[in-house]
């Protein structure tokens, strides 16, 4: 079957077909191919989902509900959000996708509507993170040709929901290179259910692997509404070598065609969930799937009539702990207040915020210990602000606990009656133990770092925000993206634009990104009109400038040129900056310096996708993508130290200083003057910085 097809088989795909089936589809139907209890299923790919917008004409209509949106206000985000779902949830189904009717038809038979499980398969593997976890909307029991196009479109629609939204903003995602399949399979009536882990999520042990399990289909395990049993096995010789059986106080249950939640008795809600049977041919299939994949997975399963069914599947993102929450002090000393299940390494203290509803998170300062019921998409942007997470319910497969070990955080997860804490108390959680102690004290405090820390903006709104933040200044401010018409207006609109950002960081620096080429010189001398007139006739000096596609220093003087035309110099109040976004550029930086610059910026992410040649948007070799790698390591080295050994300054921009403390750390260590993030990532950036800048000294101390 042609691969541009609407619908595809489960037994027509495999792992090379991520791109169309996505993830999910791709590997359930390898594991079809390989004989694995798979439900019978078909995928409706992806090019299904860009037909729809298409033919609806939806992606200049989303791009104009998007404009609208602000990502830094929730309650935005959420409007622009519903509104988008609606549009998409409300638009015709194209009559060339109604193939859809006839592969359900082949699932029931002629007489009898099946009943399926509709699951969405992204089609990025840069978006299987832990932080996206959770966004797509999955729809159980669904029986009928016009409620399954319902459901399909309501997929579709969870792909804007406002935490995917957030996440793709956050990472400078294209919302259209994203794409979608979904998995539509007989739907098995689960008595049982849960998740193999074939690494532990928690320590990275990878010669065991965890199971959890609960009663019943696993809507209530996915809601974090209960807390599982959790199994460890061996991944050697099949020993079970820990249990923890837990009480569940409800489940959700199939009875006479109607799935309805009940709730469990006392005896029959604390029994062990699944056999040691059960157990040991879970961990079977499990070793046998990650064998297949070379790479830990994260496989859902479920049991009816004593079978096993594989549901689910997507490799497992494990995460290295923060080096901030590597601390090796006893808390025998301190009162045990609750005792829950490890869902992220780690130790620190902080005061407790208690929310227990979405439109309270407002409440939730940096550093704080965020305590939880249960965590979906919409927590977040406030989940980051948090030093640790403990919630009431849920696993070490939760939303809470994927977030935690994503951010680097440390997060205790189903500890009962977390939420009765008292709002202010100080506590220490110990992830690694899964336990939370009275303490007296903050673990860590942040405060002042050599490095210097700038934030990273793209409109006005958010430089008028983050100009009440404690940050040095605005490492990067992107031209591009300030939404400013070329025209007849554009030198004074961008003038006005400038000048109001200055005034509000003034004296810190805001540093400019100017954009266009030396093959566009009308668009780079309008910006350098611009700037002239803030630095000349505003007399506001706090403004720099970052030269754009510098590749070879005569381009670099070819702007100069541009410069000078447009009345603007190099001067003691004008610094300028140069990106380094090309491996060539990065190279010849100490030819730069001698050309006249005042410092580097690296694009990490510009750098690394030139460096090793690998585009991040495709799903075929976004997995290798890494900003750590030894060769990107080593040219940003070279840069460092040339700016280093010339007194000239070097930042760095992107996330990678958020996403790999360690790369943070050989940052500091090569003499990194500032780094610029997004204002989210500030607080973590300044814990970071400090722990690593103190240790710096120590170290030299221990020397002399």
């Amino acid at each position: 079957m042609s691969r541009s097809s609407f619908i595809l088989r489960l037994s027509e795909v495999d792992k090379e077909d991520i791109s169309v089936a996505g993830t999910k589809g791709s590997y359930l139907g390898e594991l079809t191919k390989l004989g694995l209890p798979i439900p019978e299923g078909f995928v409706i790919t992806s090019f299904a989902y860009f037909q729809f917008l298409q033919e609806n004409d939806l992606i200049e209509k989303i791009k104009g509900l998007l404009s609208t949106a602000s990502y830094q206000h929730s309650e935005s985000l959420m409007q622009v959000s519903d509104h988008i779902k609606r549009l998409i949830t409300t638009s015709p189904m194209p009559s060339a996708i109604k193939d859809i009717d006839n592969a359900y038809r082949r699932l029931g038979g002629i007489f009898k509507a099946a009943e399926v499980a509709v699951r969405p398969s992204i089609t990025s593997t840069d978006l299987a993170s832990a932080a996206f976890t959770g966004h797509l909307q999955t729809s159980l029991d669904v029986k009928g040709e016009a409620n399954l196009l319902i459901k399909i479109k309501e997929a579709w629609a969870s792909l804007f929901d406002a935490g995917a939204l957030s996440y793709r903003n956050e990472h400078k995602i294209d919302h259209f290179r994203v794409g979608v399949g979904i998995v539509v399979q007989k739907m098995i009536t689960a008595e049982k259910s849960g998740i193999i882990l074939t690494t532990d999520p928690v320590t990275n042990d990878k010669s065991k692997m965890v199971i959890e399990a609960i009663l019943g289909e696993n809507t209530l395990l996915t809601n974090e509404e209960v807390t599982p049993d959790h199994y460890e096995v061996d991944k050697n010789d099949l020993r079970i070598i820990k249990k923890h059986i837990s009480h569940q106080p409800k489940m959700v249950k199939k009875t006479k065609g109607v799935i309805s939640e009940m709730n469990l008795s006392t005896a029959n809600g604390g029994q062990q969930k699944i056999s040691q049977n059960h157990i040991v041919d879970l961990a079977l299939l499990g070793k046998k799937i990650e064998q297949q994949y070379y790479f830990p997975q994260e496989i859902a399963w479920v049991i009816c009539k004593n079978k096993i069914f594989i549901i689910d599947i997507k490799p497992m993102h494990t995460s290295e702990t923060n080096p901030l929450h590597q601390d090796h002090r006893t808390t025998s000393h301190l009162p045990l207040l609750l005792r829950g299940t490890p869902g992220a390494n780690g130790m620190t203290s902080g005061p407790v915020t208690v929310v227990t509803e979405a439109k309270n998170l407002g409440i939730v300062s940096h550093g704080d210990v965020l305590v939880l019921s249960q965590a979906d998409t919409a927590f977040l942007p406030f989940m980051k602000k948090a030093s640790a997470i403990i919630t009431d319910k849920g696993g070490r497969t939760s939303y809470a606990a994927h977030t935690a070990r994503s951010l680097g955080i440390p997060a205790v997860v189903g500890a009962e009656n977390a939420t009765k804490l008292s709002p202010g108390t100080v506590v220490t959680v110990n992830g690694s133990k899964g336990e939370v102690y009275k303490s007296a004290h903050h673990t860590y405090t942040s405060g002042h770092t050599v490095t210097q820390i700038f934030t990273t903006i793209t409109n006005t709104s958010d430089a008028l925000t983050a100009a009440k933040e404690d940050v040095k200044g605005i490492g990067l401010l992107q031209g591009e993206h300030l939404s400013i018409e070329e025209g007849s207006d554009y030198v004074v609109n961008l003038a006005h634009e400038l000048e109001t950002i200055c005034r509000a960081f003034f004296p810190r620096p805001v540093i400019y990104q100017a954009y266009g080429h030396i093959y566009n010189p009308t668009l780079l001398i309008n910006q350098f009109k611009a700037i002239k007139h803030v630095t000349n006739t505003m007399k506001l000096h706090n403004l720099s400038l970052m030269l754009p596609s510098v590749h070879t220093t005569k381009e670099l003087m070819q702007i100069k040129h541009l410069m000078l035309d447009a009345g603007l110099h190099r001067s003691a109040t004008l610094k300028l900056w140069v990106m380094i976004e090309t491996p060539a550029n990065a190279l010849m930086v100490d030819k730069f310096i001698t050309e006249g610059i005042d410092g580097i910026s690296i694009d990490t992410h510009s750098l690394t996708k030139l460096m090793l040649g690998i585009d991040p948007e495709d799903s075929r070799t976004a997995s290798s993508f890494d900003e750590s790698h030894p060769a990107v390591l080593a040219v940003i080295e070279q840069a460092i130290k040339a700016a280093h050994k010339h007194h000239i300054h070097s930042s760095i921009t992107g996330t990678a200083p958020v996403f790999y403390p360690l790369f943070l750390e050989k940052l500091v260590h090569w003499g990194i003057t500032s780094v610029s993030v997004p204002l989210n990532d500030i607080h973590t950036i300044r814990k970071n910085l400090t722990m690593f800048e103190r240790n710096m000294v120590e170290n030299r101390y221990q020397e002399q």
